[in-house]
């Protein structure tokens, strides 16, 4: 975290969701803080090994019936080299 001031954020959590929260906080040796900071403002790189894209496929192919398996996969990965460019711009922008 930085040097500047910070500010206070309250959220409402069940007991069971601040236990989760602890636990997993724990298991990295970080702080529920640092934790929770982590996982909102630090860009997650997205999922593309090939299974994650073959599942992508089949659920473009099932939404658009009659398209071609080429223009999905043409599709497909075009929205993954999107997702993947706005997440590199992403985590500049926020250093």
């Amino acid at each position: 975290m930085s040097n500047q001031k910070s500010h206070y954020m309250k959220i409402r959590l069940t007991p069971a969701e601040r236990h989760y929260l602890d636990h997993i906080a724990q298991a990295e040796q970080v702080t529920r803080s640092e934790f929770i900071r982590s996982q909102c403002l630090e860009p997650k790189p997205i999922a593309a090994d090939p299974r994650s894209y073959i599942r992508c496929v089949e659920a473009a192919a099932r939404l658009l019936p009659g398209a071609s398996r080429l223009h999905i996969e043409a599709a497909v990965a075009k929205v993954i080299c999107e997702l993947a460019a706005n997440g590199q711009k992403s985590s500049e922008s926020m250093q």
